[in-house]
């Protein structure tokens, strides 16, 4: 064997090996976002480092208190990319290709108090596959004063819908602000792991292009919408938010898991509404129902 074909079989068995390199690279920073942007990690510092549990299960819940998680639980909706991200406080964004808003709510007093429902001092969040529902308490409201926030969004169109109930002090007023989110560009589709935290927050200039003000009934739940990236008050909210409640059920009810590990009992419900995420306007499987959302039809 001469000479150059002892470099050319070397250079061969070599050549795959660099092309893998640049993906298994730990660089803060892709040659190319879009390509190489599953290369980057913003949470290197993390490992081996100890781990709190943060959520525990209650039936076929996942349940946390005073967690500090924000959009990292989408609510899919349709077939298509749109989507609402929770979070561990009630705080929430839209995922509109190029228009993504951030959606806060803040409650007014009659004392003139604003309380931020994202920072109260007491908040219980849940997830039942398909739903996130907040009970909310301050000091600031009084000693017997509670707020139950409730979200879902449509499995038929680009919607989400909150329901809002509770005692408080009459005449309270709640404000939502529509805001875009800070990142005016997201990679991966707003993918988490592909930006750095934070990116749905709302704008750092303060822009808001909408503020609904809604007086808090007394005697009934409030109901507000959000479609087209625009929000309103539904007074006939009632009617359809059961009907989403129906459908969104009915999707977490497709899977149930009965064990005597409370853990696995509560996956069911979360498979099913997973598995309806990524499945495609295409009438195909997607790779993922965040990013990655491309079919894989000659895949799997």
């Amino acid at each position: 064997m001469n000479r150059i074909s002892v470099f050319a079989i070397i250079f061969t068995l070599f050549i795959p090996l660099g092309s893998y390199a640049q993906y298994a690279s730990s660089s803060k920073t892709p040659k190319k976002a879009g390509d190489l942007i599953e290369s980057t990690s913003y949470n290197d510092h993390k490992r081996g480092a100890p781990r709190m549990l943060q959520y525990l299960p209650s039936g076929e819940e996942f349940v946390c208190v005073n967690g500090k998680n924000r959009y990292t639980r989408a609510l899919y909706g349709g077939h298509t990319a749109w989507r609402l991200e929770t979070g561990d406080r009630p705080i929430f964004a839209t995922y509109v290709k190029n228009d993504c808003r951030n959606i806060r709510f803040r409650l007014h007093l009659p004392d003139g108090t604003v309380t931020p429902l994202e920072e109260t001092d007491w908040c219980e969040a849940r997830y039942n596959p398909g739903t996130r529902t907040y009970a909310l308490k301050d000091k600031a409201w009084g000693e017997n004063c509670s707020l139950k926030v409730s979200v879902l969004a449509s499995l038929t169109e680009e919607m989400a819908v909150w329901e809002l109930s509770g005692e408080l002090p009459a005449g309270c007023e709640l404000e939502v602000l529509n805001s875009p989110i800070c990142r005016k560009k997201l990679s991966r589709s707003g993918d988490m792991g592909a930006d750095p935290p934070g990116c749905f927050e709302p704008a750092e200039d303060g822009t808001v292009l909408q503020t609904l003000k809604c007086r808090f009934p007394a005697d009934r739940h409030l109901y507000v919408g959000i479609s087209g990236n625009e929000l309103k008050e539904m007074q006939d909210g009632g009617v359809q938010y059961l009907a989403l409640q129906k459908a969104c059920r009915e999707l977490a009810g497709r899977i149930r898991i009965t064990t005597p590990d409370p853990y696995f009992n509560t996956l069911g419900g979360a498979l099913a509404v997973a598995a309806d995420g990524i499945w495609g306007e295409e009438g195909v499987w997607l790779h993922g129902a965040v990013g990655w959302r491309m079919p894989l039809s000659g895949w799997r």
